[in-house]
């Protein structure tokens, strides 16, 4: 659970907050998977786009540049935008709207704030940039004694 994941790992608040978006707001599990290893995203095939996300787990993206692409979206892929003002009042990727045209990624179902754009970020960079799945990551995410969790136990 959230405070399990607080009090076994000693997170900051602004981690815990970032779970919660990435599990029940941002609904970023459903591409990018608990683990944040990616999961291919079967109903976006056929569109012409990229279809399978990127691994957070060692990723080499700096934090500014995730959020860019949560804020943003990514061009020619199913990722969205969570920022309602992308492309219009907020540069994405140096470019506007006028400058991407069609291309423009299309609006996630949940707009995020920008403290909430910050929170999962800050949850990306202390869960998954840290390494590999564990057991203790796993009942962080899903709380203790979860079956889900099985697999991680040595």
């Amino acid at each position: 659970s959230i405070a399990s994941l607080a009090s076994a790992q000693a997170l900051d608040e602004a981690v815990v907050r970032g779970m919660n978006v990435y599990k029940n707001v941002g609904n970023c599990a459903r591409c990018h998977a608990w683990t944040g290893l990616g999961a291919r995203v079967e109903e976006e095939e056929g569109r012409g786009l990229k279809t399978e996300p990127p691994k957070f787990v060692n990723s080499p993206l700096p934090p500014a540049a995730l959020e860019e692409a949560v804020r943003c979206g990514r061009p020619g892929s199913v990722m969205p935008r969570h920022d309602e003002r992308a492309w219009r009042e907020v540069k994405c990727y140096e470019l506007t709207q006028a400058d991407i045209g069609k291309d423009i990624p299309d609006k996630a179902p949940r707009s995020l704030t920008d403290q909430q754009i910050k929170d999962v970020v800050a949850y990306i960079v202390a869960f998954y940039k840290s390494g590999e799945m564990t057991f203790a990551k796993c009942e962080a995410y899903y709380g203790a004694g979860a079956r889900s969790c099985d697999s991680y136990k040595k």
